[in-house]
């Protein structure tokens, strides 16, 4: 079934995790949603789902959890959302020196083993693309679709993250992620929340995300190694045969993380087919930017692998309808001219993530995206556009 060697992965018939004790999150202010609980590679794995039908594998980034992901995603009949906390994150337990891409990637097979799921569409955001994308090089029969949000793929040089240093530090990293950081996480966690989503408001399932059980120390830890691993995960892809499964990229065209210019011409060289979804108004989180406008793309990429007959393209418009309803103001814009304006960082980028260099190696300087007239970018016009829908986007700098 799968061309991934697993070890052993068997549903936990226990209704409390071994190493987690979640006594201490019920009276908090915001409880973390708790779900399934199975084991793989021997180490328990803490999974969120919603609905019943389709299987849909949706992958957090670095730093956060599956309840953030699952949040923006609709209850559609005959779709099956299924997202779990990455191993160290959340109540998922860690898999110690196995934070690399390939590592991931054998994790992620071996989970779908233990949800008995032959093969499934996976949904990855920013760096977990590159889980997404070794996953599906090595096991292509077990993907049946890619579709990947401000996916943070190529290799880029490391920013100083001076939280995060010190949080891993070999004498201060335990005072600093064990008492500093908790009592920090809330303030400095709403406040990326905020950046995150811009002039639009706060949606509900990002309101209640539970920020100190998303800075645990076990979270930091693994961030770091994750961080420190990625680049050569990276590069060791290049040399490989290109991915034919079709794949997606729904991207923020004001992504100051994962910047469409650097990440995109990167991702379309390891692919036979990519199709781009431009939006305008996000950042490095569309899906919480636009969420009804991601949710039908994402329904109508899984419609396309589906039977006639299938009730999900039926849903799509019913989805943007139900946000519209609910009073997210995500999907449309604050002012006449369509865009909403949105302010650095993310979720996925506390301690910020990497930065691309400039092209000639030398110091970095802000980069912006422009729809003006050609500007000197290596990047030809209509690089970026995979599909007629998609926007182009320029790198100037």
């Amino acid at each position: 079934m799968s061309q991934v060697p697993t070890l052993a992965a068997a549903p936990l018939k226990s209704d409390v995790m071994p190493h987690q004790d979640f006594s201490r999150f019920r009276s908090a202010a915001h409880e973390p949603r708790l779900g399934r609980r199975i084991l793989v590679f021997g180490q328990t794995v803490h999974v969120l789902e919603r609905g019943a039908g389709l299987p849909v594998l949706l992958l957090h980034g670095c730093g956060s959890l599956a309840q953030e992901i699952l949040g923006p995603m609709p209850a559609v009949r005959g779709v099956h959302w299924i997202a779990p906390d990455r191993p160290g994150y959340g109540f998922s337990a860690p898999l110690a020196g196995c934070e690399s891409s390939s590592d991931q990637a054998l994790w992620a097979a071996a989970l779908l083993d233990a949800l008995e799921l032959d093969r499934v569409h996976v949904v990855a955001h920013s760096i977990a693309a590159g889980l997404a994308l070794e996953l599906t090089m090595r096991a292509p029969r077990r993907v049946s679709g890619l579709i990947l949000l401000a996916p943070f793929c190529r290799p880029t040089p490391h920013r100083w993250m001076l939280g995060l240093r010190l949080a891993v530090a070999p004498v201060v990293g335990r005072l600093v992620r064990e008492r500093i950081v908790p009592l920090l996480s809330q303030t400095i966690g709403r406040r990326r929340l905020t950046t995150l989503v811009g002039d639009a408001d706060l949606p509900p399932w990002l309101a209640e995300l539970p920020l100190r059980h998303a800075a645990r120390p076990e979270a930091l830890q693994t961030a770091a190694a994750e961080l420190r691993r990625f680049n050569d995960g990276m590069r060791a892809l290049e040399g490989r045969p290109l991915i034919s499964v079709p794949t997606l990229a729904i991207i923020g065209e004001r992504d100051p993380t994962a910047q469409p210019c650097w990440h995109l011409p990167w991702l379309r060289a390891r692919l036979t087919t990519l199709d781009v979804l431009s939006i305008p108004s996000s950042g490095h989180a569309p899906h919480h930017v636009a969420p009804g406008t991601v949710a039908a793309a994402i329904l109508a990429r899984l419609d396309e692998r589906k039977p006639s007959g299938s009730p999900v393209a039926a849903r799509v418009l019913e989805t943007l309808i139900g946000f519209a309803l609910v009073g997210f103001r995500n999907i449309s814009s604050r002012n006449p001219s369509g865009a909403l304006s949105h302010r650095s960082g993310g979720l996925d980028s506390w301690p910020r993530m990497a930065r691309p260099p400039t092209r000639n190696g030398g110091p970095r300087k802000k980069l912006g995206f422009s729809r003006s007239k050609r500007s000197q970018s290596p990047i030809p016009d209509g690089e970026l556009s995979g599909s007629s829908s998609a926007s182009s986007v320029r790198c100037e700098g």
